[in-house]
């Protein structure tokens, strides 16, 4: 039973597993690299289909199981708005941030990572 509009509804309700892969809209310019998880800038198309209001980032499209990503729990469809503490607004701004690290042989790489309401940390090690 749900309580809507001031009115109280039943519905019949059968739990189970599910079973198709949610999946994310993939455009050109998508970016993978050796942690393990493909990125690219969020696009107006993607904000809608995944509906989000932020239009303007970078979002994670897939992690190869195994991976370092996937070891510290990156998921598709996680939001990236800081790579070292510097906001990530678009995949330009990511993607020297990451080649920064690599030059300077920083031994791990820190993300600010949104995921539905909850954003946290996590370090990715080179």
């Amino acid at each position: 039973k749900i309580l809507r509009d001031s009115q109280e509804k039943t519905f019949q309700v059968t739990v189970a597993e599910r079973k198709d892969k949610v999946e994310v809209v993939v455009e050109k310019g998508g970016w993978k690299e050796g942690f393990g998880m493909t990125v690219q800038d969020i696009t107006p198309q993607i904000a809608q289909q995944m509906d989000i209001p932020r239009t303007k980032g970078v979002i994670v499209t897939d992690v190869e199981g195994g991976s370092p990503a996937d070891e510290v729990g990156i998921r598709p469809r996680d939001i990236i708005l800081q790579v070292n503490k510097v906001p990530t607004n678009s995949m330009q701004v990511y993607q020297r941030e990451v080649s920064m690290s690599k030059k300077m042989a920083k031994n791990s790489i820190l993300f600010l990572i949104k995921r539905g309401k909850s954003t946290f940390y996590v370090a990715l090690r080179q």
